[in-house]
């Protein structure tokens, strides 16, 4: 299965928009409850909440992207990339990247 194929393939919720974004980025992007978000920048973690937001907002513009070419406008209709949406992808997100620590 390609890429394109996996993102379509998560189901058209928020649950599924956070699993394409640790799909995509989950060896880049990490949540403690210490000490919040980080990413990788390619030398060291780095705390930056803002910078795994814009993660999430490509995955979910990404997504609606070929949601719209492969004609599925219900997975179309999810990828809101207004403010609510991104936090709950955000807060489901940090369960599945959640790191003891």
């Amino acid at each position: 299965m390609g890429l394109t194929e996996q993102l379509l393939a998560f189901p058209p919720t928020d649950e599924g928009h956070a699993h394409a974004v640790k799909f995509l980025y989950g060896d880049a992007i990490r949540y403690s409850n210490k000490s919040g978000w980080s990413h990788w920048d390619g030398t060291e973690w780095v705390t930056d909440r803002y910078a795994v937001r814009q993660l999430v907002v490509a995955t979910l513009r990404r997504r609606k992207y070929h949601a719209h070419a492969a004609n599925m406008s219900l997975l179309e209709q999810s990828c809101n990339c207004d403010l609510a949406p991104i936090n709950k992808v955000m807060n489901l997100l940090a369960g599945l990247q959640l790191v003891v620590g």
